[in-house]
């Protein structure tokens, strides 16, 4: 069974982008998306209390309205100590525009984040760190 991935991203158009080009990589079954983090943890709750299947790797926008990507870090480990399910979850890989040294050490501290990548990049540096990733 392939990867499920999830995406949490205000930009519609980069997470149409991602879709695509996720489609054509083999080991990934399927893409869901979040435009925030409230929406990602309203959809993990749904899918944990329904059975279906969690997403294997999560991909995380630093900014973002209603829930940001730090918030939702917070409250997803909150609910990851509670949920044994949640645990599956990894690697947590924060994708975004934010070059910010700051960012990228508040991203690691929260001992959940394996990955900090910092986008814009061409649809081929895409498709190679996706592979990587799943692979």
């Amino acid at each position: 069974m392939g990867k499920h991935l999830l995406f949490i991203d205000d930009d519609c158009d980069f997470l149409y982008v991602l879709e695509r080009t996720c489609k054509k990589i083999e080991e990934i079954s399927q893409v869901s998306t979040a435009s925030h983090g409230k929406d990602a943890l309203e959809k993990l709750n749904e899918w944990v209390k329904s059975g279906q299947d969690l997403p294997n790797i999560a991909f995380i926008d630093i900014n973002m309205p209603i829930m940001d990507g730090f918030e939702f870090l917070e409250k997803f480990k909150e609910k990851r100590a509670q949920l044994i399910a949640l645990q599956k979850i990894v690697p947590i890989v924060m994708l975004t525009s934010s070059a910010d040294s700051t960012d990228k050490d508040k991203a690691f501290s929260t001992g959940i984040v394996s990955e900090y990548i910092v986008k814009p990049f061409d649809i081929a540096e895409m498709d190679t760190v996706i592979r990587k990733i799943v692979s």
